[in-house]
């Protein structure tokens, strides 16, 4: 890691999939080619993080286990997919995020990918074997988990455990309050140091192109 004279936060990166490139440092935080303020040549155009750690271990219902290293966060899914849900979508050797709108069979749904600039806005049908929970990431918050909202009601698809404490982060839900119950919300930063660089255009954590 090396900040350079003009102030930008660079990391070293090798990568362990594309034997072929090169070791480079990256810049953490690059311009949003499609900003309005960067097309229009202006210096205040907003920026986007562009590398993150290792995406976290997740698991359905009990199948996560009692004990693991203390330098991760593990994500663990409870219920079944339904509409609403963010998800990553696996096809191609390459996630794609988007939010599922139909159920379409048992083993199958319509996943809409993110609009234009950040994805190509698409609709497709894929396998749930093939889907994962979509999680963001930030250097302040780590890993958190992306709202997720159909028919007036919002909830998170994912829970996130930290095994230095043993507590499940979740927040409150409109099915929480309707239970007259709330959630204590606590986000922890994974401590590891691997970084990967993003297969794709995904701004903001958020992966996204045309997976056609």
């Amino acid at each position: 890691m090396r900040v350079t004279e003009s102030g930008h936060l660079q990391y070293y990166l090798e990568y362990i999939d594309y034997t072929e490139e090169a070791n480079e440092w990256i810049g953490v935080f690059q311009k949003n080619p499609f900003n309005q303020a960067c097309l229009e040549g202006k210096s205040n155009g907003s920026t986007e993080i562009m590398l993150r750690p290792s995406f976290p271990r997740w698991y359905r219902g009990q199948q996560a286990p009692k004990h693991f290293p203390k330098s991760e966060v593990i994500a663990r899914v409870h219920d079944t997919w339904k509409v609403g849900d963010w998800v990553d979508w696996h096809n191609k050797d390459c996630y794609w995020t988007g939010q599922i709108i139909e159920l379409t069979s048992k083993n199958v749904v319509e996943v809409k990918f993110l609009d234009h600039p950040m994805g190509e806005g698409q609709q497709c049908l894929a396998k749930k074997k093939d889907l994962r929970p979509a999680l963001d990431w930030s250097i302040i918050k780590g890993w958190t988990v992306p709202l997720s909202a159909a028919k007036g009601k919002s909830w998170q698809a994912a829970h996130l455990v930290h095994p230095k404490s043993n507590v499940e982060e979740r927040s409150s839900t409109d099915e929480d309050e309707a239970l007259g119950s709330s959630s204590t919300v606590k986000t922890h930063s994974s401590d590891r140091n691997i970084v990967s660089k993003l297969r794709n255009q995904r701004m903001a954590t958020h992966e996204s192109s045309d997976p056609s």
